[in-house]
């Protein structure tokens, strides 16, 4: 029986390892998110800005869908972090 918990922790220990390597690395990837999350804020207020600038016609209309499409990927990261900050504080809190 020992011999068979000595092997389950040689096999343990090294995957619990690298789940703590993992975990220490999400702040990181969650501040590049967010740094990639406003590089498309401005993005996307850039194209807003043109669509109002553009004249009536087709061009605006492509316009606004990109804009649109662009508000629609901004929000979708943005609730990503936000659902992933609450699980943190979850975690942190209880």
């Amino acid at each position: 029986m020992t011999d068979l918990l000595q092997k389950s922790w040689e096999y343990v220990i090294p995957l619990l390892k690298a789940g703590v390597i993992l975990i220490r690395s999400v702040p990181k990837e969650v501040d590049v998110l967010t740094e990639e999350l406003e590089k498309l804020r401005v993005l996307i207020r850039g194209a807003v800005d043109k669509v109002a600038a553009a004249e009536e016609g087709k061009t605006r209309e492509l316009l606004k869908q990109k804009a649109t499409q662009l508000r629609t990927i901004y929000f979708s990261i943005e609730d990503v972090i936000d659902e992933w900050n609450s699980c943190l504080q979850q975690e942190k809190y209880g």
